[in-house]
């Protein structure tokens, strides 16, 4: 009934169909329209990155799904086929850093995909790149708190991380 209710008054109220229309504009000139990850992965690319190692956890499982996207497209000899990356899902946040941590140390640019919990989760081998000076890149995606983080509210929970 409420639905019947709403739809006699817009038939009354407005002129139907709406005069309202969508068209292509150029107003976004040379710029590109990303999401933050998406970014991220990009920067990745570009900044050198070859190995990724990640375990799914919200918000950041699309930035190791936009790196492996990116890096298909730039990171693959267009002769052979070959790839020159390499991305793990790992079984867990402390594998995902392991391999990171290990690649570094072998001179790869690597970097690990996770969010609050997921680094609760790896200070300790942040702690071991640390002080045996391995280059590693963390992305943390931030959410609202740490751990499952707070769905209907926003702040910056992960910031002293």
């Amino acid at each position: 009934m409420a639905l019947q209710v709403g739809y006699d008054y817009a038939r009354s109220a407005f002129n139907c169909p709406l005069d309202i229309r969508v068209e292509k504009r150029e107003k976004m000139g040379n710029k590109i329209l990303l999401k933050g990850n998406e970014a991220t992965a990009l920067g990745a690319v570009y900044g050198g990155a070859t190995f990724c190692a990640w375990y799914p956890i919200t918000p950041s499982t699309s930035g190791a799904k936009a790196f492996d996207k990116y890096a298909h497209k730039l990171r693959t000899d267009e002769v052979t086929g070959k790839k020159k990356f390499a991305i793990v899902q790992a079984e867990d946040e402390l594998a995902a850093i392991g391999m990171v941590i290990g690649a570094g140390w072998n001179g790869y640019r690597a970097f690990i995909s996770t969010s609050g919990a997921g680094v609760s989760l790896i200070n300790e081998f942040i702690g071991l790149a640390y002080f045996a000076e391995i280059p590693v890149f963390i992305v943390n995606v931030q959410r609202g708190g740490l751990s499952t983080g707070m769905p209907t509210r926003t702040q910056q929970g992960d910031i002293m991380s």
